[in-house]
């Protein structure tokens, strides 16, 4: 596993927009990116239009020989590249129903859950998406220099394009990449948003089905609003953090355990869910 994240973090395989599983980034990197260049664009009287993408059971369902050609197009060859295929060449699977397990039968496709090696994987095998979005020259300039068209976290992808148009060919872009490399979009579960102050008409497909729009989309556990509001996604997160609180009440009111134990416990179940996004919407006031 760190092998084969030195190798790609080396040669720079790895595309800015891919946040996941990477020395140093995080979730919050792109939370970060979106909010800033939507909020920036706001306050500019500018539209911002995003398209987030639910893959459909992503690790279950990867396509194992687009996978080994994808790790030898990244360099990832001989005795590494033959160990990672070998790993998954007898994979077999069996069912526990009723107390009774059934026979062992072949896994052909998909990486193993709970495998610390598949978050990179995977990694590997969409990060084709953020380049064919970057030669396409969709996305939004940015005043810093180059252009966003798409983030990366895992299986959660959001691309955006500063026209209705624009989004809808990035949409197709992302549709083509999808069906050549086999991958399965959850429409329901998928949407548009446009950020914006004022309401902007519109429609947008994947394929031949309507994509759903959407006023508030829950990103990377962050509650994105069209307007730029935190107020949906702060709600939540107090909302959240006094449900943890009723779920420990019996806990962290017994006198009879260590005071210092009862605010460590806090600080380690309650504090995170508070403060998760924080980095962000304190930011933006």
């Amino acid at each position: 596993n760190n092998r084969l994240v030195k190798h790609l973090d080396k040669g720079k395989a790895l595309h800015e927009g891919q946040a996941g599983f990477r020395v140093g980034r995080g979730y919050v990197d792109n939370i970060y990116t979106l909010n800033e260049l939507m909020q920036g664009r706001l306050k500019e009287g500018k539209e911002t239009y995003a398209f987030f993408l639910d893959v459909q059971k992503a690790y279950h369902s990867m396509w194992r020989n687009g996978l080994w050609f994808k790790l030898w197009e990244f360099g990832v060859r001989g005795k590494m590249w033959r160990v990672i295929k070998k790993m998954y060449e007898y994979s077999k699977s069996a069912v526990l129903l009723d107390g009774e397990w059934s026979e062992a039968f072949d896994v052909e496709q998909g990486v193993a859950q709970g495998c610390s090696l598949s978050p990179i994987l995977f990694s590997v095998f969409i990060n084709g998406l953020l380049r064919e979005v970057e030669e396409a020259e969709i996305g939004i300039d940015l005043s810093s220099g180059g252009r966003l068209g798409g983030l990366l976290f895992a299986d959660d992808f959001v691309g955006v394009s500063e026209s209705k148009d624009q989004l809808q060919t990035l949409i197709d872009v992302v549709h083509a990449y999808c069906r050549k490399w086999r991958l399965k979009a959850n429409v329901s579960k998928s949407a548009v948003m446009v950020f914006a102050r004022e309401s902007v008409d519109g429609a947008w497909k994947w394929g031949e089905y309507v994509l759903p729009r959407v006023s508030k989309y829950t990103y990377l556990g962050v509650d994105f609003t069209s307007t730029g509001a935190w107020d949906v996604h702060i709600k939540n997160v107090l909302d959240n953090g006094r449900r943890k609180v009723n779920q420990l009440h019996s806990v962290i009111s017994n006198r009879d355990i260590n005071l210092s134990a009862r605010r460590l416990l806090l600080l380690a179940v309650v504090r995170p869910t508070l403060e998760y996004g924080g980095e962000v919407w304190e930011d933006s006031g």
